[in-house]
């Protein structure tokens, strides 16, 4: 088996969200599921996947509102939080309620996430037209 550490900051200096796993009697720091997808969404090419990343969202129905309140919350990324947002939301998750969405900074300026595509004003940011029209 072949492990590949990395490390972000975009998450902040804390470990947070971060959890240990023992594989053949080695103990690993592994990102929780909430964490893991923030930082899918942090990856330099996540752009040309946006809708692989959806298909993955549609299945997160277990995620921990309060874990996911704290990481949105020292997320340094506004481009994260705002796909996690629309989302989660696109599918509908209950968990989102738990939200207080009034205390997460996402920021106010335009963004990109793709060139082309269809703007979806409520986050102010341009996406995949696919993603936009994925029912």
């Amino acid at each position: 088996m072949m492990v590949r550490y990395m490390t972000t900051s975009f998450l902040g200096d804390e470990l947070i969200g971060v959890e240990t796993m023992s594989v053949e009697q080695h103990d690993l720091l592994v990102s929780s599921p909430e964490r893991a997808f923030l930082e899918c969404l942090n990856l330099p090419d996540a752009s040309s996947f946006l809708l692989d990343l959806y298909y993955i969202m549609e299945g997160l129905t277990t995620l921990r509102p309060e874990l996911l309140q704290v990481l949105l919350e020292v997320c340094s990324s506004h481009k994260v939080k705002r796909l996690f947002l629309y989302m989660a939301e696109k599918a509908n998750h209950p968990w989102l309620k738990a939200l207080k969405k009034e205390n997460i900074d996402i920021g106010t300026s335009r963004l990109m996430i793709t060139p082309t595509g269809k703007n979806i004003k409520k986050y102010n940011m341009t996406i995949s037209k696919e993603l936009a029209e994925y029912e």
